[in-house]
């Protein structure tokens, strides 16, 4: 009985430790990709997140931690941007440095990008986007 409890709070806890949500960015460019990303925290509203790189023909996955929801991806590629993803939504971004700015949606910004949306994007899964030519 003793060995059954605690099999069953280890198998538990790894399932919560292992359930975090992922997005998973797929880079079909034969350029690098700069991604970033828009989810809602607690208390930060909506916050965009970046920059983070996807080598071309590869794949890169966020792990965005216990959310479930409405996740938003921005991709751009090229030294001058000649390669850009993502319409729609407009959120706050910084176009040089890595950032996280909170309420990406409402802050008066100093530059921000089209975002396209994942609808509804479930606890402990992996959802996918896709960076095409």
């Amino acid at each position: 009985m003793k060995k059954t409890i605690i099999t069953l709070i280890l198998v538990l806890f790894s399932l919560i430790t292992f359930s975090q949500t992922k997005i998973k960015l797929r880079n079909n460019t034969d350029k690098k990709v700069y991604a970033t990303l828009v989810y809602q925290i607690q208390n930060g509203g909506w916050t965009s997140f970046g920059w983070y790189t996807v080598d071309k023909y590869s794949n890169r996955t966020i792990d965005i931690g216990n959310y479930t929801g409405d996740v938003f991806v921005h991709g751009r590629s090229g030294l001058i941007f000649t390669g850009k993803w993502g319409r729609g939504y407009t959120f706050c971004i910084d176009e040089n440095d890595a950032f996280r700015i909170y309420n990406a949606n409402e802050v008066n910004c100093k530059a921000s990008a089209e975002f396209s949306k994942l609808s509804n994007v479930l606890y402990g899964s992996t959802t996918n986007f896709t960076f095409n030519p």
